[in-house]
């Protein structure tokens, strides 16, 4: 088990007992918490006693109120008939990044404003579409906000001690990384009173989460599950045999999957056969390769000469040091190449140049510049060390390199799945990934043995691709409500 999800479980294990409003503390924590692990990992820099004295103050009294009058004033947000949202299906936007906009926007259109309600924190989400109803998440009652100010008062101390009994197995909970912890629970109390606003007020029928484990899902989830609503999960990312500890449903009674191959994943990992719903991947269409004077137009959009091998190198949310380390050798050793740095979305700007010298054959693209899909049309290959980006180029048949020693399997996902099918190629050293690049080999791929073995691998794993996924969940959902 991933060290992150191990110390998940151990401090849901010792908070078991504590509730809110009905509600297991415990099952509200999830991917915030294995996120704050890993940053206490590789961030060494504490935080100054003023400085957690004002995350505690603003986390506590001043982020909701905050929040709520920057809602009042957001364009595009429709006032809802409470009696007609009592029919309607509420459908979680946790993100207008491009790769979660296709997991809640073409359901979004599909269903329409007659059955759908779209409930998100992101007002980037609201300015997308006029046409679909928005429900802004900051809303909440004075006087309930109030009493949660007073039960998590009553309890901080509470919860400080209790975690500390996890310090010796886990040497990364120090001080900082505790009031961190805190900080994470006052947090989610804060959902769950916005969730139970919004079940109050509206009474849906049922929630559809991008994935249950974010902390809008796993709130929302639980407030919801407790008055017997619907609730539904999607896979946010493409997961394999060695992820399940992590995309098993937290608190969402289905999931949504995107075909046979992650199903069995699902009830092999122990989720009832009829609560995994086979349909297919929305986000995505059946994949058309680009024309080359398509390609050549996407290049010089970011200045890439057209002549120039391009190399994407996808990261995940978590940064090892020896995929930093890999990457720096790679990079110095081919000053010929273009290399393309597409950090994940949850990484923070300023993380990558931090981490890398300025190299003049390097371009940053985050996803906020260009999509996923753009940026593995432009290269020749995808190298990655396990990220759902590398599935993304199996989809578009591109030559995709694991470059990993494959040592500490902290990170291991979907990529071993491929390697173990003979789609991919493991390279355990950034020199023996060189060696391919010298040799030009991975320019023989799609003649060979490895894209028959990709092509297979990806019709096995994806049922449905865009509308026709949609229409399957949306047929889903109706027959549940």
């Amino acid at each position: 088990m991933r060290e992150d999800v191990r110390f998940l479980k151990s401090l849901r294990r010792v908070l078991n007992n504590q509730k809110y409003e009905g509600v297991m503390l415990s099952n509200i924590l999830g991917a915030n918490i294995t996120l704050a692990y890993w940053q206490g990992v590789l961030t060494s820099k504490p935080r100054t006693k003023l400085t957690i004295l004002f995350y505690f103050i603003y986390t506590l009294f001043i982020r909701d109120f905050y929040a709520k009058i920057r809602a009042r004033f957001i364009k595009n947000q429709v006032k809802l008939n409470k009696a007609k949202i009592s029919h309607k299906i509420v459908l979680e936007a946790l993100s207008s990044e491009s790769r979660l906009q296709g997991f809640w926007y073409p359901l979004a259109k599909k269903l329409g404003i007659e059955k759908c309600v779209v409930l998100t924190p992101d007002q980037h989400c609201i300015d997308i579409d006029s046409d679909i109803n928005f429900m802004h998440v900051d809303s909440l009652k004075l006087n309930s906000w109030l009493n949660s100010r007073v039960y998590i008062i009553r309890n901080i101390v509470r919860w400080y001690k209790k975690s500390s009994v996890l310090k010796s197995e886990f040497p990364v909970l120090n001080h900082n990384f505790q009031l961190e912890v805190i900080l994470i629970l006052i947090s989610q109390i804060s959902v769950l009173e916005k969730a139970i606003f919004f079940k109050k007020e509206f009474n849906p029928k049922s929630y559809v989460s991008i994935w249950d484990w974010s902390y809008l899902g796993s709130a929302c989830c639980s407030i919801f599950n407790k008055y017997k609503i619907p609730t539904y999960t999607f896979v946010h990312g493409a997961l394999g045999k060695r992820s399940m500890d992590e995309f098993v449903p937290l608190n969402a009674n289905y999931v949504f999957t995107w075909g046979n191959y992650m199903s069995n994943l699902f009830i092999k990992s122990g989720v009832k056969k009829q609560h995994v719903l086979t349909v297919g991947i929305q986000r995505v269409e059946r994949y058309v390769a680009l024309k080359e004077s398509e390609i050549f137009e996407l290049k010089r959009k970011f200045k890439i000469m057209s002549h120039k091998t391009v190399i994407l190198l996808a990261f995940t949310a978590v940064i090892s040091k020896q995929w930093v380390k890999n990457v720096i050798e790679l990079i110095k050793g081919f000053p010929d190449f273009r290399f393309i740095i597409r950090p994940h979305p949850s990484t923070l700007p300023n993380t990558i140049t931090d981490l890398f010298p300025v190299f003049n054959n390097v371009i940053i693209l985050s996803a906020g510049q260009v999509s996923l899909k753009d940026s593995i049309d432009i290269s020749d290959v995808v190298v990655v060390e396990s990220s759902t980006a590398g599935f993304d180029a199996l989809i578009q048949q591109k030559p995709v390199f694991v470059l990993d020693s494959l040592a500490n399997p902290q990170f291991h996902d979907i990529m071993i799945d491929a390697i173990d099918c003979g789609a991919v190629k493991l390279c355990t050293t950034a020199s023996e990934l060189g060696n391919y690049f010298k040799n030009a080999d991975y320019k023989r791929d799609t003649d060979s043995d490895i894209a028959k073995n990709r092509d297979v691998f990806v019709n096995d794993y994806i049922d449905s691709y865009g509308n026709w996924a949609v229409k399957k969940i949306e047929i889903a959902l109706l027959a549940n409500n």
